[in-house]
């Protein structure tokens, strides 16, 4: 996360998350005590854990965890959420719907010929965040790296298929004649792959009109049949077009069922909840079938609380599976918590 005023918010949220669980804890301590000190007394690590793992599973529990939790791909997100200067509907589903279901049937696989990139640009006008699209990107290491990563794609593309630099970077080329290669990215929440998608576009914009690369954006509103459609697409070969082509949706929706061996880029913005469903999106293009090199990536922002307990919690459950047992509420989520005086 960069230095600044987001650093500086999402520190004062974490510390608010901290403040919520202590105040937890003195309220169990409250109800201990006005039970006449019945049963056994709070534990208090244990409480404080058994708290930081609900709010985990159910973000919503906690306005600030729940912060922490959507922006953990677009920091600047948090500030805008906490200020007021963007509305709380706006980060919901429900608001980002309507402007995702009419980009859609524009950036339909079967209409990306006759690509009217100005009409798209006028619908993501239309949601608050497109007047924060510069501070939201510039503070963003992540989609950062995504860019960095689809501009050489865009790069490679017209380089020989026996280049040695491409090859040892990313593996085999394509087995349709080109060295056009494919990205799928995911995220973990819809306003990120909303945000990924409007950021992305504008980013690109010239070279979404010189048809050198295109973002297919597939949210919860597309029916099984479209996201056949968008597998369809990605699985075409590129002699003709020579085109880049990135896929951005949500884990639940593209994260599963879908086979798409052309694509052998996955990205993952955000840590997920749990270890299988990382496996399980991941699968999507490192699969039976693939002829290149899978190149998969997981994003991790190391000062994001919510990411945080997360990659701790993945990484404890999988060694506890691998020892044979299930017990979920191993391990000290409450050291993941910020010191007191943490600099804001």
């Amino acid at each position: 996360m960069l230095p600044g005023d987001t650093r500086t918010a999402f520190r004062q949220i974490s510390l608010g998350v901290k403040a919520y669980f202590e105040q937890q804890y003195r309220d169990e301590m409250q109800r201990y005590e006005d039970s006449g000190r019945d049963g056994d007394e709070p534990n208090r690590n244990q409480f404080i854990n058994k708290c930081m793992r609900q709010a985990a599973d159910n973000p919503r529990s906690n306005r600030d965890f729940d912060i922490l939790t959507r922006s953990s791909c677009f920091p600047h997100a948090a500030v805008l959420r906490r200020d007021g200067i963007v509305d709380n509907d706006e980060f919901l589903v429900t608001r980002l719907q309507g402007i995702a279901t009419a980009i859609s049937r524009i950036l339909h696989p079967d209409s990306l010929n006759q690509l009217p990139v100005a009409a798209v640009t006028a619908l993501f006008r239309q949601s608050p965040f497109y007047a924060h699209r510069v501070k939201i990107r510039e503070q963003s290491p992540k989609i950062a790296w995504v860019e960095t990563y689809i501009r050489n794609l865009i790069a490679i593309r017209r380089a020989p298929r026996d280049s040695e630099e491409v090859l040892k970077r990313y593996g085999p080329a394509p087995p349709d004649n080109t060295n056009c290669r494919h990205a799928l990215v995911l995220s973990d929440n819809p306003l990120s792959a909303y945000l990924s998608t409007m950021v992305l576009w504008d980013i690109f914009s010239r070279e979404i009109e010189s048809k050198t690369v295109i973002f297919l954006y597939a949210h919860s509103g597309i029916s099984a049949t479209g996201r056949a459609e968008y597998t369809r697409y990605m699985q075409q070969s590129c002699e003709r077009t020579n085109i880049v082509k990135v896929l951005i949706s949500t884990m639940d929706i593209f994260g599963v069922g879908h086979n798409l061996q052309r694509v052998n880029t996955a990205i993952i913005t955000e840590v997920p909840s749990s270890h299988e469903k990382q496996k399980q999106a991941f699968g999507r293009v490192d699969r039976k079938g693939q002829t290149m090199t899978p190149l998969l990536y997981q994003l991790f922002d190391d000062e994001n609380l919510a990411e945080r307990v997360r990659m701790f919690r993945n990484k404890n459950r999988r060694f506890l599976a691998n020892q044979g047992h299930d017990d979920d509420d191993a391990g000290d989520l409450e050291q993941l918590l910020p010191p007191d005086d943490l600099g804001v």
